[in-house]
């Protein structure tokens, strides 16, 4: 695996002085990111205290980050406030390698996002829209006894502030790496594909092609809370979001590690990939017990790829509950992968689950709604249980479950 230099990027800046660099950072006229420099004179700015709050910036060329270790953009003091359009280019090769060892670590291309609006009236955003991450390797390796690690591909974590601010991330690409190695004994680890803790955010339309791999020396239980996800580690609002990831060990969810029912929901998502671990959940790994009041919902999700879990669990849609029934709400799901868990599908059940799902995605083509995603996906007769597969993945869509076993030998063996 390729590494990066042992120096970091914040000591090779472009120096540019965004506020004076011909625009005026709107989102008619953002300030432009045109190469690794500029993205790391961004992360400079930030990391030192300088506010971007309501400003806008657009990458305009592909960057490589090859070159020097990547240190995020943002902290949780000191936090990213502005929008970015990464305007469809690729950032590549980031490497998050020895990030600094500290009681709890945020890490991503973005570090924190966070966003404050106490005015009355209509909700305001900081938004991560149109980010391509398409090659690293964010490593986390601590001997701590107690550690909080927040970390995504594209943000470690995003935390909105006020009654009317949010936090939006769209149209995002993680097919970077993120491995873990811990033996701390208590503290939480969430770590997610797209973004590690999502807080009340909106994550929608993004997708997940990289593995996350935990090695830990001692089992995850639900009270370490160690969870890894497809697209977030911890809460957020997920919406047409897809897992074609490998995730492996502790706690696992295909889209989300944990939700707390805050009137949030995750609403047409689908994990194809292969999710290994002790306590796994096809969609949501824990749904932990609401407030009174509170609800959440999953609607027109499912789970069409593997799932090996070492304890038991309900790998339907949902790995680990405790809650009142009359406040979660689960319409249209299914669950059409393979599993080490017995499900005693039936024949008709199994028919009626795949006519559903076809159905369901015709619906979502002639819809209102931007489906355009699905465009991805085809349906080919005797692979996938005639489900949709990703057109990319159709040439490696015959595996079976004896790849799976081997895959997981291998991954324990995985060397970070």
């Amino acid at each position: 695996m390729q590494t990066a230099a042992t120096d970091i990027w914040t000591n090779h800046t472009s120096g540019k002085d965004f506020a004076n660099s011909g625009h005026d950072g709107t989102d008619i006229d953002p300030y432009e990111i045109t190469n690794a420099e500029d993205l790391a004179q961004l992360a400079k700015d930030v990391n030192g205290g300088k506010d971007y709050n309501e400003k806008y910036f657009k990458q305009v060329e592909d960057i490589d980050l090859g070159d020097y270790e990547w240190i995020p953009i943002g902290t949780r003091n000191k936090s990213f406030s502005g929008s970015y359009d990464g305007n469809g280019y690729e950032i590549k090769n980031l490497y998050i390698t020895n990030p600094q060892e500290t009681v709890t670590t945020y890490l991503g291309i973005w570090g924190c996002v966070s966003y404050k609006n106490d005015a009355w009236g209509e909700v305001k955003y900081a938004t991560i829209k149109n980010v391509i991450l398409q090659s690293g390797h964010i490593k986390i390796s601590s001997s701590f006894s107690s550690i909080n690690v927040y970390a995504g591909g594209i943000c470690g974590g995003a935390f909105p502030s006020g009654w009317f601010a949010g936090i939006l991330i769209e149209n995002c690409v993680n097919r970077a790496t993120i491995s873990i190695s811990s033996s701390a004994a208590s503290g939480q680890m969430h770590i997610g594909g797209i973004c590690g803790d999502g807080s009340s955010s909106e994550i929608t339309r993004c997708y997940n092609e990289g593995s996350i791999i935990m090695k830990q020396d001692t089992p995850a239980s639900l009270s370490q809370r160690k969870y890894i996800a497809g697209i977030c580690g911890t809460e957020g609002d997920v919406e047409y979001c897809i897992n074609a990831g490998t995730l492996y060990g502790g706690l696992v969810g295909g889209i989300s590690g944990s939700v707390t029912p805050d009137g949030g929901r995750i609403a047409n998502c689908i994990n194809q990939g292969i999710l290994i671990g002790e306590y796994v959940g096809g969609i949501v790994n824990t749904f932990i017990t609401p407030s009174a009041g509170d609800s959440f919902s999953f609607s027109n999700c499912f789970m069409s790829g593997h799932i090996q879990a070492s304890e038991e669990a309900q790998p339907f849609i949902i790995g680990k509950m405790s809650y009142d029934t009359n406040r979660v709400s689960i319409d249209s799901c299914a669950f059409i992968g393979t599993s080490n868990v017995d499900l005693s599908f039936s024949e008709k059940q199994l028919k009626y689950t795949q006519s559903y799902i076809k159905c369901n995605m015709q619906k979502l083509k002639s819809s209102e709604v931007d489906a355009s995603w699905l465009d991805d996906w085809v349906i080919v007769p005797n692979i996938n249980n005639g489900l949709p597969i990703q057109k990319k993945l159709f040439t490696i869509a015959d595996v079976n479950q004896t790849t799976v076993e081997q895959l997981a030998e291998a991954l324990q063996e995985f060397s970070i």
